[in-house]
C-alpha cells in the first residue's frame, strides 16, 4: 500500500484510539468553559465553549449527541453573557442534533444537554428530551438510568410539578444507603418534592432515614456541607408550614450551627491557600480566589432571593420592589447570571412603574433609576433597542411625564 494511505479498518482503529483522549480533552475545556462563566470571565468561556464545539463538529454525523452537549455549552456561556440571541442558534442545532442521537450510548450526553437547555431559557425543550432519554435508558444499564430518572426529577422540581416529581424520584430511593451521588441528589430532590407538594408525613419518614447519611456526607467536603444546609433550610421551612413549631425550631437550631461550620471551613480553606502562596512566595492560585469570590457572590444572591419571597408572601410593594433591586444587582455582580439579572430588573422596573402611577411624588425618582440602570445593563450585553427605550423613558419620568410607556 503506498505511503500516507490507509485502509477503512486502519482508519477505524487509529479513530477507535483518538476518541478517548478527544472527549477527556473536550470535556475539560466544557467544565473549565462553565466554571469561567459562572465566575463572570465571559471570554474566556465562550473561548473554550467554542473550542469544544469545533472539535466535534467533524464527526457530527458519528457522534452528534457530542456535538449536541458542546453547542449546549455554548449556548450557557453565551446566554449568560447576554449574548441571547447567539445562544438561541445554538440551542436550535443542538435541539437538531438531539433528535438524531439515540441509545444508551447516547444518553449521557443527552441528559447533559437536557440540564443546560433548562439553565439557558428552554425549560420546556429540556423536559421533553430528558422524558425521551428516560425512556430510552429503561432498555439499557441499571446505572443510566437512575441517572436518567434524576435528572427528570430535577426537570420536574423546576416545573413545579412536584407530585410526578415525587413519583419518578422513589425508583431511584430503593436502597437504604445511596450507592452513588446520583443516588444521594434524587434523595435530597425526593426531600423537596415532597415537602413543596405537602405531603408532610412521608416528609419526615424518608427525612428521618436520610438526613443522618447527608450529616456523614457533609464531613467530606464543602459542597456535600452547602447541599446539607440547604437542605436543612428547606426542612425548617417546610416544618413551620406543617405547624411542628418545636421541629422547625430546632432545625433552625441545627441550621445555624451548619452554616456557621460551613463558614468556618470556607474561612480555613481561604487560608490555607493564602498561607501556601506566601510560603512558594507566590499568589493565592488564581482558581481559589475565582472559587472565593464566586461562593461569596453566591450567598449574596442566596440571602437576596430569601428576602424577596419573605416580601411577595408579605405583599409588601414598595419594599418587594427595593428587594427585587437588590436581587438584581445581586446577580448581575455575579457576571455569570447577567440575563437573569435583566429578567429581575424588568421586573423591578414594571412594579415600580405601577407605584409611580398610583404615586408620582414617592416613587418617580427610584423609577427613573432604575430605568437607567436597566439601560446601562442593557446596552453592555447588546440589547440597545432596549436600552434605548428604557432611557427615553426614564427621560419622560425626569420632565414629569407620568403617562410614559412601558420599556
Amino acid at each position: 500500500m503506498p505511503d500516507g494511505v490507509t485502509d477503512s479498518g486502519s482508519a477505524d482503529r487509529i479513530e477507535r484510539l483518538r476518541r478517548p483522549w478527544r472527549r477527556w480533552r473536550t470535556h475539560r475545556y466544557e467544565r473549565g468553559a462553565l466554571g469561567y462563566s459562572s465566575s463572570g470571565f465571559h471570554p474566556y468561556a465562550i473561548h473554550l465553549a467554542n473550542r469544544s464545539v469545533d472539535r466535534w463538529r467533524p464527526f457530527a454525523s458519528r457522534y452528534p449527541a457530542r456535538l449536541a452537549r458542546a453547542l449546549a455549552v455554548q449556548a450557557a456561556c453565551l446566554h449568560a453573557r447576554g449574548r441571547t440571541g447567539e445562544a438561541s442558534s445554538a440551542l436550535d442545532e443542538c435541539l437538531v442534533l438531539c433528535a438524531r442521537a439515540h441509545g444508551p450510548a447516547a444518553s449521557p450526553d443527552l441528559r447533559r444537554a437536557a440540564y443546560l437547555l433548562a439553565r439557558t431559557g428552554r425549560p420546556d425543550d429540556a423536559l421533553t428530551l430528558i422524558e425521551r432519554v428516560v425512556g430510552e435508558a429503561r432498555s439499557g444499564p441499571p446505572g443510566e438510568l437512575t441517572h436518567a430518572l434524576v435528572e427528570y426529577g430535577r426537570q420536574l422540581v423546576l416545573h413545579q410539578r412536584f407530585g410526578d416529581a415525587v413519583t419518578v424520584l422513589l425508583e431511584t430511593v430503593t436502597r437504604d444507603v445511596p450507592g452513588n451521588g446520583a443516588e444521594t441528589q434524587g434523595r435530597y430532590l425526593l426531600l423537596v418534592a415532597l415537602g413543596e407538594s405537602g405531603r408532610y408525613d412521608e416528609l419526615e419518614r424518608y427525612a428521618a432515614r436520610d438526613l443522618p447519611q447527608f450529616a456523614k456526607l457533609a464531613r467530606l467536603s464543602v459542597i456535600e456541607r452547602k447541599r446539607y444546609v440547604s437542605l436543612l433550610a428547606a426542612l425548617a421551612r417546610y416544618r413551620s408550614a406543617a405547624g411542628g413549631e418545636s421541629q422547625g425550631r430546632d432545625t433552625e437550631t441545627v441550621l445555624r450551627t451548619q452554616r456557621d461550620i460551613l463558614h468556618r471551613q470556607l474561612a480555613r480553606r481561604t487560608s490555607m491557600w493564602r498561607g501556601i502562596g506566601t510560603l512558594l512566595r507566590q499568589k493565592p492560585d488564581r482558581n481559589t480566589r475565582l472559587a472565593n469570590q464566586a461562593e461569596r457572590l453566591e450567598a449574596a444572591v442566596a440571602a437576596e432571593v430569601a428576602e424577596v419571597r419573605r416580601l411577595r408572601e408579605a405583599g409588601d410593594s414598595p419594599a418587594l420592589a427595593d428587594a427585587l433591586a437588590a436581587l438584581a444587582e445581586a446577580r448581575w455582580r455575579t457576571g455569570g447570571q447577567r440575563s437573569e439579572a435583566l429578567t429581575v430588573q424588568r421586573e423591578v422596573v414594571d412594579l415600580t412603574r405601577r407605584l409611580a402611577r398610583q404615586e408620582p411624588a414617592g416613587s418617580a425618582v427610584p423609577l427613573v433609576d432604575r430605568l437607567r440602570r436597566f439601560a446601562e445593563w442593557a446596552e453592555v450585553v447588546g440589547l440597545h433597542g432596549d436600552a434605548r427605550a428604557a432611557r427615553d423613558e426614564a427621560d419622560s419620568w425626569s420632565a414629569g411625564d407620568h403617562r410614559a410607556g412601558d420599556s
